[in-house]
This record gives C-alpha cells, sequence and structure tokens, in this order.
C-alpha cells in the first residue's frame, strides 16, 4: 500500500512538472504572438517606439527582417529561416521589459479583429489545456463513479416521473372537468350579463325618454319663465323711468334747499364772525381785570398767611385757656358727686346702725 501511494506522489509530482512545462510553452507561445500581432503597430511611424528602446543597428535590423518577412516567398526553406528572423525579433523585443509590457497594454488594443480572436482562441485552449491536466487517472475514475452513480439516479428518477406523469394526467382530467363546469358556469353568467344588459339597456333608454320629455318641459317652461321676466323687466323700466323723473325733480328741489341752506350759513357764519370778534374784545378785557385781580388775590394770600402764624397762636391760647376752664368745672362737678356719694353712703351706714340699735333694745325687753 506504501508502494502505490509512492508511486502516486511521484507521477504527481513528475505531472505536475510536465503541466508546468506545457503551460509555460502556451503562455510565451500566446506572448509571442502578441508581439508577433504588434508588429505593425511597432513598425509604424518609421520605428518611432523603437527608437525609443533599441539603438539604430538594432532597429534597422528588426526593420528589414519585417521586410523580408513581407517579401518572402512560400517555401519551406524560406519559411524556417523567415521563423528564425522572427523569433530573433521577438525575443529581442522581449528582451526589453518595458517594451514588452507597453506592447501588451498599449497596442494589444489597437491590433486587428482576427488577432484580437487569434488571441482569445489562445487564451481559451491555455485555460482548456491547463483543466484537462490537471485531471489525473484517479480523478477521472471518480469522476467516470460519480457519472454512473447520476446514471443509476437518472434511471431512479425516470420511473418517479412516469408515476409523477399518471398522477399529472388524472389531475389533468380532474382540472379539464373542472373547467369544463366552470365553463358551464361561465357560460350561464354571460347570459345572465345579457339579460342585466338588455335590462341595463331598457332603464337607460326609458330614463332617455323620461329626460328627453322633462328637458321638453323644462324648455316650454323656462319659455313661458322667459316672457313673464320680460314682461316684468318692462314693467320694471317703466317704474324706473317713473321713478327716474321723481328723483330728478326730487333733486332739483333738494338742491334748491341746498342752495337756501347755504345761504342762510353764509349768514350765519358771518353773523358769528362779527359775535366772536366782539366776545373776543370782551374776552381780553375780562382777561386783563382778572389778572389784576389775581395780583390783588396775591397780595391778601400774603397777607393772609402772615396774619395766620399769629391767629393760629392766639387759638391755641384760647384752646388751652378753655380746656384749662373745662377742666376746673370737671373737677368741681365730679367733687360735688363725690361729696354725694359719700353723704348718701354715710346717711345709709347711720340708719343702718340706728335700725340695729333698735333691734338690740326690743330683744333685751322681751327677754
Amino acid at each position: 500500500m506504501a508502494s502505490i501511494n509512492d508511486e502516486t506522489n511521484c507521477y504527481d509530482f513528475e505531472a505536475s512538472i510536465q503541466i508546468s512545462r506545457i503551460l509555460k510553452i502556451l503562455s510565451d507561445t500566446i506572448k509571442n504572438t502578441e508581439i508577433i500581432l504588434c508588429l505593425p503597430l511597432v513598425l509604424s511611424n518609421n520605428g518611432a517606439i523603437l527608437n525609443e528602446f533599441f539603438p539604430e543597428d538594432q532597429v534597422n535590423f528588426i526593420q528589414e527582417t519585417c521586410m523580408k518577412v513581407g517579401d518572402a516567398h512560400t517555401s519551406e526553406t524560406g519559411d524556417g529561416l523567415m521563423m528564425g528572423d522572427i523569433c530573433l525579433v521577438v525575443d529581442l523585443i522581449l528582451s526589453v521589459a518595458e517594451l514588452g509590457d507597453f506592447c501588451r497594454t498599449k497596442l494589444t488594443d489597437c491590433i486587428s479583429t482576427g488577432g484580437v480572436t487569434l488571441l482569445r482562441n489562445l487564451e481559451e485552449l491555455r485555460i482548456c489545456v491547463s483543466d484537462r491536466l490537471r485531471v489525473t487517472p484517479k480523478m477521472e475514475a471518480q469522476h467516470d463513479a460519480e457519472l454512473r452513480q447520476l446514471y443509476q439516479q437518472n434511471i431512479r428518477n425516470r420511473s418517479e416521473v412516469e408515476k409523477l406523469t399518471e398522477k399529472l394526467n388524472k389531475l389533468v382530467t380532474e382540472t379539464e372537468l373542472e373547467i369544463e363546469g366552470k365553463k358551464q358556469l361561465i357560460k350561464s353568467q354571460i347570459n345572465k350579463i345579457g339579460k342585466v344588459r338588455k335590462q341595463c339597456r331598457d332603464s337607460v333608454k326609458k330614463k332617455m325618454d323620461d329626460a328627453e320629455r322633462q328637458i321638453n318641459w323644462d324648455v316650454k317652461n323656462s319659455e313661458f319663465r322667459l316672457e313673464e321676466l320680460q314682461t316684468g323687466a318692462k314693467n320694471a323700466q317703466y317704474r324706473r323711468d317713473v321713478q327716474l323723473k321723481e328723483h330728478l325733480n326730487s333733486e332739483r328741489d333738494l338742491r334748491a334747499k341746498r342752495y337756501k341752506v347755504e345761504s342762510q350759513l353764509v349768514a350765519v357764519l358771518q353773523k358769528y364772525d362779527t359775535d366772536i370778534g366782539e366776545r373776543q374784545s370782551q374776552l381780553e378785557e375780562m382777561t386783563a381785570s382778572y389778572e389784576e385781580e389775581k395780583e390783588q388775590m396775591a397780595v391778601l394770600q400774603q397777607q393772609f398767611d402772615e396774619q395766620e402764624i399769629e391767629y393760629v397762636s392766639l387759638m391755641l391760647e384760647k384752646e388751652h385757656y378753655e380746656r384749662q376752664e373745662w377742666e376746673a368745672k370737671l373737677y368741681d362737678i365730679r367733687c360735688r358727686i363725690a361729696a354725694r356719694k359719700i353723704q348718701r353712703y354715710f346717711r345709709a351706714y347711720l340708719a343702718a346702725s340706728r335700725a340695729k340699735g333698735k333691734k338690740g333694745k326690743k330683744g333685751k325687753k322681751k327677754k
């Protein structure tokens, strides 16, 4: 078992080396093809791009080689020599990494449609070869086993599909019967809809006839109403004319009254101006007399203020004197009242004493 694993590992290692070599060859082929397809663009403008990366002798060599390829005859020997020269030119271009990157990034977008298709096909070929080379015999056997398993599963699924098909046919039959019943129901509903539609049309027609009759009646009524309104308008116009005449006559009378009132107002205003002038002169005289009396009043007020101080002091003395007299009279009255009370109490006391003395004598006599 260990030897089998070692052989398998050795095989896998050798296979990976060979796969890497094949993929590298394909990648180099794609790169060389890109450079070959970009050569016409590189040689354009008298080799302006080449002059940036190579000296003049190498540029001339590349140009001459490409010209020889264009003019060469189709012979085996010639083809071999030309292919060698082309490979030499490609290697020379690839020796400059910047130029190779420039061709792959900038110039590949400008090549012809056929060249783009060729590069795409080569890239797809490389991917396909890479995928196929990475599949080992063990993986192929496993894949075959999976396919056989899927085949068996497909057979089982086919039987299940047949069973499901039978069920589906039954369901389809039942569904068709149900659909037929629905169709009958729809047909009956359509008949009902037709009847309802007919009834609606009849109803609409009847309503339209009624509406037409109503419209005719309304038109006649409106015409009659219009005649009445026209008659009323004529009467109103007549009344307006009469009232206008009356108002014009009234306006003339009012204008006359207004003129009369304005004349009276002018006379009153003139009289007012005359009277107000007289009143103004009287007011000025009264104002002068008022000012004179006001000055006299101020003098009298000053004299009154001076006498008021003396008057206040005299009144205070008078009040003090009257208060003293009143207090003396009040004291005299209080004394008299107190004397009377004392005399009354003393008399009562004497009477009580005498009464007690009489009672004591009577008691002794009885004993």
